[in-house]
């Protein structure tokens, strides 16, 4: 969504943002196949009661292994993303 924000902690710090700013860091970056990372996702769950859900992703990226907690909302006819909180091992 285009309103989606992004919560957790990086490094030990603190990080909030909305959706265009994280986009801007992400852009900015290497692609880690461009540098060799292999690609590592799994979804670990999906809670979906009714035209709401919560998923829960474990991936790899920049060397780290994150956690992500995804809320989604259905509405015209598409899931959206409306936040992420997240945290890296």
């Amino acid at each position: 969504h285009p309103r989606a924000y992004l919560f957790g902690y990086l490094d030990g710090a603190f990080v909030e943002m909305c959706l265009e700013d994280w986009l801007t860091k992400v852009e900015a970056r290497p692609r880690p196949s461009e540098v060799g990372e292999p690609f590592e996702m799994r979804i670990l769950y999906i809670d979906p009661p009714g035209q709401i859900a919560a998923v829960k992703t474990a991936n790899l990226y920049r060397g780290l292994r994150f956690t992500d907690y995804l809320n989604l909302v259905q509405f015209e006819g598409r899931w959206r993303i409306i936040n992420k909180v997240f945290h890296h091992d």
